[in-house]
Order: C-alpha cells, then sequence, then structure tokens
C-alpha cells in the first residue's frame, strides 16, 4: 500500500465466461507472459475443465488465451536446470511433481464429457501445443502457429501426450517431422495436415 492506495491483486490466471447459452468459455491470463503455464494456472485449469460439464446447461468449452499468444508452454520460471542424471526429481530442469499437474490438466481436456474446442489465437509452443492438440476440435486464427518447442533446446518432443495424440491427428509421417525437427506449422499448413478444423481471421 501506498500513499493510502490499496494495492490490487494479481488477475486470475484463467477467465472463466457463461454468458452464452450452452458454452464454456475459458480464457488463459497471462497476455504479459504470452500465457505461460504456471502450477497454479494448470490446477484452476483442471479444476474449470471438471467443474463446467456439471452444469446440464453446459454443451461444449471453448478454451482460448487472452493476448496475442494461445500459450507459450511452460513458464521459464519452472525451469530449474538442465537435467542432473544423478537427481531423480527432476525431467529435463522441471519437476515431476510440475510435470504430473501439467498432464492432470491433459487427462481433464480429454475426459472431459462435453466437447473441448480450443480457438488458437497465437502461437501454441510446447505444453501449450499439447493443450491444443488434446481438445476434440481446434479452430485457427490466421495469426495462429504451432510449435512443438521442447526438441529444440534439448528435450523430447513427446511432452504432455503430444507424441501419442499428433500422429493419430496427422498422421505419422507429419507428426514425427514436427516433433523431430521442431518446425513451425502455420495456421494455413495446419489446416491442410488436418491439425485443425479451419482457419478463421483473428
Amino acid at each position: 500500500m501506498t500513499d493510502g492506495a490499496p494495492v490490487s491483486a494479481d488477475p486470475a490466471p484463467i477467465e472463466v465466461d457463461t454468458s452464452t447459452a450452452g458454452v464454456g468459455l475459458i480464457r488463459l491470463n497471462r497476455p504479459e507472459r504470452l500465457n505461460a503455464i504456471t502450477v497454479g494456472l494448470a490446477r484452476e485449469l483442471r479444476a474449470s475443465l471438471i467443474e463446467l460439464p456439471q452444469d446440464p446447461g453446459c454443451r461444449a468449452i471453448v478454451l482460448t488465451g487472452n493476448g496475442r499468444a494461445f500459450c507459450a508452454g511452460a513458464d521459464q520460471e519452472l525451469v530449474t536446470s538442465p537435467r542432473d542424471p544423478a537427481d531423480p526429481s527432476t525431467r529435463g530442469g522441471i519437476s515431476h511433481e510440475v510435470l504430473d499437474v501439467f498432464l492432470d490438466v491433459i487427462r481433464a481436456v480429454r475426459a472431459a464429457p462435453v466437447p473441448v474446442i480450443a480457438a488458437v489465437n497465437g502461437a501454441a509452443v510446447g505444453a501449450g501445443m499439447a493443450l491444443a492438440v488434446a481438445a476434440d476440435i481446434r479452430v485457427a486464427a490466421r495469426a495462429a502457429s504451432f510449435h512443438v518447442g521442447t526438441i529444440r533446446v534439448g528435450l523430447t518432443g513427446g511432452e504432455a501426450g503430444l507424441s501419442w495424440l499428433l500422429p493419430r491427428i496427422m498422421g505419422m509421417s507429419r507428426a514425427m517431422e514436427l516433433l523431430v525437427t521442431g518446425r513451425p506449422l502455420d495456421a494455413l499448413e495446419a489446416a491442410a495436415g488436418g491439425l485443425v478444423s479451419r482457419v478463421a481471421e483473428d
């Protein structure tokens, strides 16, 4: 508190909007960090994915990001250091506990009893790409792009279910090219390859 002015609370890491009949809209809300995932964001996202369908009026969930990115993946604050082979509690510099929290979100997307639609409004990177790929339907803005991400820093490209889901959506050859090269995929190529259903205006 400064000069009697109240200190504003940090904004919620996600926003949930149910104002449109039948639709639960979830927005990742860390635009200043390109909606990078923290443990807190992941836990709130998982809770919303479980709670929204409990309302019988919710017939679909739309997942998107605030600002210019869909999701930049794991927040770099969670990445401690390169993996130490002598330390079994880390994998690629991220603790197993954090990885489990991310995987719980992917499981919640896949287990949702209503369709989950990823409205990919910008870059979807690493775990953010996995989040989009886990959805039942993907619609991409023209500005959207998809990046496996981790392979470019010497880690596996199979994080958060990508290596299981991507070949089932795009076919093995296309999926493997992305997983082993980390080559970015723009919205039009993603549509041509079957990763997204259609491309929309930004």
